[in-house]
This record gives structure tokens, sequence and C-alpha cells, in this order.
């Protein structure tokens, strides 16, 4: 999925001044875009944070991959402005309840604006 987030890059956005209207916009286009992905069924959504230069996304996927082609997808987009070179880091499995026989991987990423 590509090199682990840095606790530099964690606060290097933690830090980062927040643009709401950009930030706001992007936010809704990048989480309206997941959502509605053919694979939308196989991740869930936990966040989409974006500030003045980068945008922070996280959340679970059932199959290895399956997050990291919806934002190879989203990269595609001509509205998304920030680059490929991304973070992207995935933890260990776990299961989601005592019933489900499903093991979700977290997997988080930040994404930088273009320059």
């Amino acid at each position: 999925m590509g090199k682990l987030c840095s606790k530099k890059e964690l606060a290097d956005f933690a830090q980062e001044e927040r643009d709401f209207e950009w930030a706001i916009q992007m936010e809704q286009r990048i989480s309206d875009f997941i959502v509605t992905h053919e694979l939308a069924y196989t991740v869930e959504l936990v966040t989409v944070e974006c500030k003045s230069t980068s945008c922070q996304i996280a959340g679970y996927e059932e199959e290895a991959g399956t997050f990291g082609d919806i934002i190879n997808k989203l990269k595609e987009e001509p509205w998304f402005e920030l680059n490929s070179s991304s973070s992207f880091s995935s933890s260990t499995s776990f299961k989601t309840s005592a019933n489900s026989s499903k093991n979700k991987t977290m997997v988080h990423g930040i994404h930088k604006k273009v320059f």
C-alpha cells in the first residue's frame, strides 16, 4: 500500500492551518467518491479531514489493497489536486465482532497538494 506515514507527517498535518472553504469542498468530494465507488461495499470510510495543503483519509478494508484501489481511482479525478506520492499505512487485521467471520484492516493516508 506504499510507504508508512511517519510521525513527522502526522505531526505536520496536525499543525497545518485549515483553509475552511477548500477543506470542506475536498472532504465532501473525497467522501462522495469513496462511498459511491463500485468497491465501496468492501470498505468503511472512517474519516476524511482536509487542512490547507493536505488531506488525511482513514478507513477499514475487508480485503487487502481494496482501499488503495479506490484511492488510485480517486487520484485520476480532475478535481483531485493532491499528489500521487501520498503516504499510506495499514494496521493489523482484527475481527469486527465476535459473530463476524470477516477481518478488517485499518488504512490511513495523508495526501499533499501539488505545487
